[in-house]
C-alpha cells in the first residue's frame, strides 16, 4: 500500500498549495505522485513508503495553512500536534476529565495524554 497524505485548502489557495508542496518535497527529497482534484481543492500525495518522521514534521511547519490527513503510515503513526501549549493542556485536562485512569487511546494523539 502507499502512504498517503490527504491536503485541503480553499479553490482560491489550490495554486498556491500545489507550490507550496512542490518546494517542500523537493527540499525534503521525497518522490511522490500527486491526484490533484481541483474541484474539490485537494491533492492527495502518494509516497511509496512512510516518510521518516523529520520529513512529516517539515511537510507539516511548510503546509500548516491547509487541511492535512494522512493515511496508511503504519501501526506505530501518530499525527503531528501543532497546537499551542494552552490548547494542548485544555485536551489534556478534557481527556482526564473523560478518561481520569487513562485507560482510552493512551498516547495516541499525544505522548502525554
Amino acid at each position: 500500500g502507499w502512504a498517503a497524505l490527504t491536503l485541503a485548502t480553499r479553490p482560491s489557495r489550490l495554486v498556491a498549495l500545489l507550490d507550496a508542496l512542490d518546494a517542500a518535497l523537493r527540499a525534503l527529497e521525497l518522490e511522490a505522485r500527486l491526484v490533484v482534484q481541483p474541484l474539490l481543492a485537494r491533492v492527495v500525495v502518494r509516497f511509496a513508503a512512510p516518510p521518516p518522521r523529520e520529513a512529516r514534521l517539515a511537510l507539516e511547519r511548510e503546509l500548516g495553512a491547509h487541511e492535512r490527513a494522512w493515511r496508511d503510515l503504519g501501526p506505530g503513526f501518530r499525527p503531528v500536534l501543532s497546537t499551542s501549549p494552552a490548547a494542548l493542556e485544555l485536551m489534556r485536562r478534557l481527556k482526564h476529565s473523560v478518561d481520569p485512569r487513562g485507560l482510552f487511546a493512551a498516547g495516541r494523539f499525544h505522548d502525554d495524554f
